[in-house]
């Protein structure tokens, strides 16, 4: 079955495929893998990093109660220029101080072609040290060296990451603690 846009991904395969081919150089690692995989197996990878931005922590609410994913936003925020935007059946009032925006932005986008992509080259053969922090392990030892991972990582808490630093960079404007900038 294919993916629906805004309803299961915020892009399509087409699309993702031009901004893989516009991002990456013909003979890179990321852009030779994505281009081998099957569009069945692109479209895999992009519902999961569907899902992973959909498990952040994002500022605001969906601008529509309706709406399938949580993008598009509206944000609470003091940007002048979204104020002469007029958009129907919205969450809240513009007028209350929230910016209301009307389609998806290409950040969002962008960023989960990025962790898609991500999936794909990584997803299937995690590193040592991420299968130990799935596990849990707070501290690793090998001879002489001692890796200490924090509090250790649980599965579900990996899951709700990006795995992409990419993808994660193109976000931190919608992410919870962010700064708006206008």
């Amino acid at each position: 079955m294919a993916i629906v846009v805004n309803t299961d991904t915020y892009i399509s395969v087409v699309d993702a495929d031009l901004y893989m081919a516009n991002s990456y150089v013909s003979t890179s690692t990321e852009l030779v893998t994505w281009n081998a995989l099957s569009d069945g197996d692109k479209e895999i990878h992009l519902k999961n990093a569907t899902k992973r931005i959909d498990r952040q922590i994002i500022r605001g609410i969906k601008a529509v109660d309706s709406q399938t994913l949580e993008f598009p936003r509206a944000i609470k925020g003091n940007c002048n220029y979204y104020y002469d935007t007029n958009v129907t059946g919205v969450n809240v009032n513009k007028y209350y101080g929230y910016v209301v925006e009307e389609e998806v932005a290409q950040c969002v986008k962008d960023a989960q072609v990025e962790e898609a992509m991500t999936l794909s080259v990584e997803g299937t053969s995690l590193s040592s040290r991420s299968k130990l922090q799935q596990q849990g392990v707070k501290e690793f030892t090998l001879g002489d060296l001692t890796e200490k991972y924090g509090t250790g990582l649980s599965s579900s808490y990996n899951s709700t990451q990006f795995i992409s630093n990419t993808a994660k960079e193109l976000m931190k404007y919608y992410l919870a603690g962010s700064v708006s900038i206008c």
